[in-house]
């Protein structure tokens, strides 16, 4: 089992020669079929304390639900290679964080590397035409979540996007909604709206 670096993105020092960062490259296309994406980096070749890395072991990938503030203990998949390159890695649908560590000879691992973000598509669902008169919110951000507040009314017989959601609630064409505030001049018109979609 390897020596742990702590959660962290770079700064562990597990002995004094530590491996370095990695320097990863990015998250590439996706096969929307296999739920696949591609990650490809570029190995570290320098330790902390600046001497050279004298051989790697294997990679470790990390993968986290965005939102998520902690990695997993246990990496979500190890990579046997030695230098740079790119894998595969299968997920479901969703929005996950990447990282990855690399290992030398010896067991030591490293911190991690840069997070990419990468959103993996699942297969898209078809518009909703709601059924009944529903509430209209603005997605309004704040630190670490979103909040929706009532703007209006959407009507019966309003298309509704599934796949372009907040907190369950999916987009509306905002041409549709019944503004609770009519005047234009002193109430601004949000350009996202969204509405409970199988309310």
């Amino acid at each position: 089992m390897n020596r742990r670096r702590t959660d962290g993105p770079t700064t562990s020092r597990l002995k004094e020669y530590l491996l370095g960062a990695l320097l990863f490259l990015a998250c590439l296309g996706w096969d929307t079929e296999a739920h696949a994406f591609e990650i490809c980096w570029q190995a570290s070749t320098e330790n902390v304390d600046g001497s050279p890395v004298t051989g790697i072991s294997h990679f470790d990938a990390y993968l986290r639900a965005e939102g998520e503030t902690t990695w997993p203990t246990d990496p979500f998949m190890q990579i046997d290679q030695q230098a740079d390159g790119c894998e595969e890695i299968v997920a479901s649908p969703g929005t996950y964080e990447v990282a990855l560590t690399q290992t030398d000879p010896e067991g030591d691992e490293s911190g991690f590397s840069n997070i990419v973000r990468k959103v993996q598509p699942g297969e898209s669902l078809p518009p909703v035409i709601i059924g009944n008169q529903l509430t209209a919110y603005t997605v309004v951000k704040q630190p670490d979540r979103f909040v929706l507040l009532p703007i209006g009314v959407v009507p019966a017989g309003t298309s509704c996007d599934p796949n372009n959601s907040v907190n369950g609630h999916g987009a509306i064409p905002t041409e549709a909604v019944i503004w609770t505030c009519e005047d234009e001049v002193t109430c601004a018109r949000p350009v996202v709206v969204v509405a409970l979609c199988d309310g």
